[in-house]
């Protein structure tokens, strides 16, 4: 063990002073390396953070919550036939209330609409107007950072009260105090009485626009023939599937569906979207990872072309290594570990340069972009794979030379 240990050292030694003689061409030979390893660690630091930024955005959805909507979220259909559904009416909601006896379960309705908001001469167009009742607050995962939601009487009573978004606030308010102000909706007069805390944006969506009025209210001012969504909470997660199952079939039980005959409604949740994202993702994995490889071929062939070079520029001194006693196994072992060192070399800056890239997009972008630890060994993998099968052949050719002819290569 040790003497092989003292083999290697006396290998790398010999392997880093011909790399220093050749400065440029060893530079130029290890791009290929740097190139796919780079690709790969960086597309994966920018997945890394994309996940962090989706995942935290995605929680406003709720991943125990089922919507009951008349269209699909991601639909691979024909649209006219959703478009043809009959809407969710507040009978639907009312009807589920009433036969969902389950305390595991908690629904609350919800409708929306975009309308302009107005205060004191300044306005806001195309602002989501959302009806709500006192259970949204819980299911829509609704925090108040100012003031308070609504009460049971304000929604029973369908009061005008309204509860607007943080950037409602900076936009309309500016440096105003927005509590007890009123604010008009198409003309029609509004209280505020809470704002949102801040939630960021959702697939560039800013979640801080929209504002939230009681539903009654939102009937009496905007009309009722409108389709509306049912959001429903589950509180056990081992219940998830068991409860949307019941949903299912009160929901066709109150449409008056026959058995066998296709829903005219969806049931949406997170995992639909999540599961669109990963397929994303999935391919943009597959694509760093096929232009990775495509660059760490180019590079490795790179590598090949010039270790051949190397061993021709060397016979002499491989001549001299073989007249003192090096057997073939140290030459090629010789040439082997050259070609690992190069490709290694190339790897370590291609990680480098990809913790400035992850560092750049953490700047630039909200996603807090980071080089995961397993494409750090993924990219090392890569770089000492690529330098011993494009090595083998070189180091083969070296062994084979023939100490006699080596000695009167000039």
């Amino acid at each position: 063990m040790i003497t092989l240990l003292i083999k290697l050292k006396e290998n790398i030694i010999i392997a880093l002073k011909a790399l220093k003689e050749h400065k440029m061409r060893s530079v130029l030979t290890t791009l290929g390396i740097i190139i796919g390893v780079l690709t790969v660690v960086s597309v994966a630091s920018i997945i890394s953070g994309l996940n962090e930024g989706f995942k935290d955005r995605l929680s406003f959805l709720g991943s125990n919550t089922l919507y009951i909507q008349k269209y699909p979220w991601m639909s691979h259909g024909d649209w006219y036939k959703y478009r043809n559904r009959p809407d969710i009416s507040m009978q639907n909601y009312k009807y589920l209330v009433e036969h969902t006896d389950d305390e595991n379960v908690i629904i609350a309705p919800s409708l929306s609409t975009r309308r302009e908001l107005k205060f004191d001469g300044d306005k806001l167009t195309e602002v989501p107007i959302n009806g709500v009742t006192k259970e949204s607050e819980i299911v829509s995962n609704i925090s108040i950072a100012e003031g308070r939601f609504f009460t049971n009487l304000e929604i029973d009573r369908r009061k005008n009260r309204i509860v607007i978004g943080n950037t409602i606030k900076e936009k309309l308010f500016e440096n105003k105090e927005p509590l007890g102000k009123r604010v008009k909706i198409n003309g029609k007069p509004f209280y505020v009485i809470g704002v949102m805390e801040k939630k960021g944006k959702f697939f560039g969506n800013d979640m801080d626009i929209n504002v939230y009025i009681p539903i009654g209210s939102f009937f009496k001012n905007f009309g009722y023939h409108r389709s509306i969504s049912i959001e429903a909470q589950v509180v056990e997660q081992a219940m998830f599937e068991a409860t949307k199952e019941k949903l299912r079939y009160l929901m066709r039980f109150s449409r008056g569906l026959k058995p066998g005959t296709e829903d005219n409604f969806s049931i949406n949740q997170q995992e639909t979207i999540q599961q669109q994202y990963d397929s994303l993702t999935n391919g943009l994995y597959t694509a760093a990872i096929g232009i990775g490889t495509l660059a760490l071929l180019v590079g490795g062939i790179g590598i090949m072309n010039i270790m051949l070079v190397s061993v021709t520029e060397r016979q002499k001194e491989i001549g001299i290594r073989k007249a003192i006693g090096a057997t073939n196994s140290i030459i090629s072992f010789q040439f082997l570990v050259e070609s690992v060192i190069i490709c290694s070399l190339g790897g370590i800056i291609a990680l480098i340069l990809s913790y400035f890239v992850a560092i750049g997009i953490s700047a630039a972008t909200p996603f807090p972009a980071s080089v995961p630890l397993w494409s750090v060994f993924m990219g090392l993998g890569f770089s000492w794979f690529i330098g011993i099968f494009f090595g083998l052949y070189p180091a083969h050719q070296a062994a084979k030379l023939d100490p006699i002819e080596s000695l009167h290569y000039e």
